[in-house]
């Protein structure tokens, strides 16, 4: 499935199997969704892959993963819980004012490159680097609590604040 744009400014998006019988969806965002600020819902282990301009609502991801790919853009407000899983790959845009909140046994998975995470991270999973180039943090993410483990790259803060929690180099 294909989503190729929203254009509704408020609402809601709910991306989730059809029935208990069904299986998890596999979904595409492409093209430029900032301009909706509804709530966005993801659940039931469906997987969406982002190559565009995600929402800029709050974006609820419950038990799914959720891609963005080199040249997507990470918007809002982003909570993900029940082992969800986040997937940043180098090149992706994370606008300043974008929010990444990680519960429980929810991951954040970051790929490729070079990456700078604007965003703002707080919660209490787990984040790992796996990143072969640079990567800046310009965000405040003082309020993150959990594992971050680096196992290759550069660490570059500039003006923003590294994560609280335990953080581990793996070099």
């Amino acid at each position: 499935t294909n989503i190729s744009s929203v254009n509704k400014n408020d609402g809601t998006v709910t991306i989730k199997k059809a029935d208990a019988s069904s299986s998890a969806p596999n979904v595409i965002v492409a093209s430029d969704n900032s301009a909706f600020t509804g709530s966005y819902k993801q659940q039931d282990g469906s997987e969406v892959t982002v190559t565009g301009k995600f929402f800029n609502g709050t974006n609820t991801i419950d038990n799914s993963k959720l891609t963005f790919e080199n040249g997507s853009s990470l918007n809002g407000n982003n909570i993900f819980s029940n082992a969800s899983e986040l997937v940043i790959n180098g090149g992706t845009n994370t606008s300043s004012d974008s929010k990444i909140v990680l519960n429980d046994t929810s991951s954040m998975s970051l790929n490729g490159a070079d990456l700078t995470l604007n965003s703002q991270i707080s919660g209490s999973a787990k984040i790992n680097n796996n990143l072969t180039g640079t990567f800046t943090v310009t965000g405040d993410n003082s309020a993150f609590s959990g594992n971050y483990t680096q196992t290759s790259s550069i660490t570059v803060v500039d003006g923003g604040i590294f994560f609280g929690g335990t953080n581990t180099c793996l070099l």
